[in-house]
């Protein structure tokens, strides 16, 4: 019989030949021996699965390699299909075009354990670009230790709708049967998946470790999902749709557990950071490429049927939208203003 695995790594991958070999490299070279991995692969065209079954050998057993029926559009449903199978006391979701330092296994599991962690936050990542240059730490924690949070997860949640933690899948660290036993699982949505998911994590988190060591390298990548280059109809519906059903579904949520559901003021600083994040910032991407008139056409157009039979809905989002792009353009105005006026100041000095 096979030894259970303390921790599960679930991989969801797609097109990722360039970079799942340094992905899984940092694995084989963990100090912490006793994991597993699940690669679930969503249909690639290239060269990947080849790649990842080569590594088989290398694991000794401890590479499951999956793959989805039909593609999904995104990390959700192979991050979940990877969690139904994995066997793991801990479970990490990892991307495929990432890696870990050499310790980063042990520097999760052994301090989760100590505390008998439910969820594990990890307050600083490292981030690059795709060859390597310029890594950044990122995340500002003062702690020089493991701290646990022993029923906060109202502090957690205020600190959340005010943009204080990262929602990443790779910042958490998470103990396998709560999670199950919780339900927290990724919303099946090409974006904004994560929201939803570390909202349940903060929500039932009652034992609560944050972690100040930094042990994985997040690759800023062109090749990214969200910046893959669309027709103006199907960009429109990658960066709405999920919004308009992530609402639906966070506020089911938020209206089934008693925490939130009596705090209604609580509710809609969440709902409103999930709007800011998901839609007006990455809707403002869109909408800098299009006229107003333009905007509502394609909106109407995807999302009509789903708002009503009259426009209301659609008008208000766009109305909404191009009231931020004017904002924006002012508050940018205003940058290059002061920062010319800066550069005056400095060259009287």
């Amino acid at each position: 019989m096979k030894e259970i695995p303390a921790i599960s790594v679930i991989i969801p991958m797609y097109n990722a030949e360039k970079y799942i070999s340094e992905c899984l490299n940092s694995l084989l070279e963990q100090t912490f021996k006793n994991f597993e991995v699940i690669v679930v692969d969503d249909c690639s065209t290239d060269n990947s699965v080849e790649i990842v079954k080569n590594y088989a050998e290398k694991f000794d057993g401890r590479l499951i390699f999956v793959k989805m029926i039909a593609n999904s559009g995104g990390g959700s449903a192979p991050r979940n299909k990877g969690a139904k199978l994995s066997r793991g006391e801990y479970l990490f979701f990892m991307d495929s075009d990432d890696f870990f330092t050499k310790t980063a296994l042990e520097d999760m599991y052994i301090p989760a354990k100590e505390f008998n962690a439910d969820a594990v936050y990890l307050e600083k990542y490292y981030s690059y670009k795709k060859n390597g240059e310029n890594v950044k730490l990122n995340g500002n924690s003062s702690a020089n230790k493991p701290v646990l949070e022993v029923n906060k997860q109202l502090e957690h949640l205020i600190l959340y709708a005010s943009d204080t933690y990262f929602w990443a899948p790779w910042t958490k660290f998470v103990r396998r049967t709560w999670a199950m036993e919780n339900q927290i699982f990724f919303q099946e949505l090409p974006r904004a998946q994560d929201f939803l998911w570390t909202l349940k994590i903060f929500t039932y988190a009652e034992r609560f470790l944050r972690i100040p060591t930094a042990v994985y390298f997040y690759r800023d990548s062109p090749e990214s999902i969200t910046r893959n280059k669309r027709s103006d109809d199907k960009m429109m519906n990658f960066w709405i749709s999920p919004v308009i059903k992530g609402l639906k579904e966070i506020s089911d949520f938020m209206n089934s557990v008693e925490i939130l559901k009596k705090r209604p003021k609580l509710r809609y600083a969440i709902l409103d950071f999930f709007v800011r994040v998901h839609f007006a910032r990455d809707f403002l991407k869109l909408s800098w490429q299009f006229p107003p008139y333009a905007v509502y056409e394609i909106f109407n157009q995807e999302f009509g049927k789903n708002l009503g039979e009259n426009d209301v809905l659609v008008s208000f989002f766009c109305a909404y939208s191009n009231n931020l792009l004017k904002f924006a353009a002012r508050s940018q105005q205003r940058i290059v203003e002061l920062e010319k006026e800066i550069h005056k100041l400095k060259t009287k000095e």
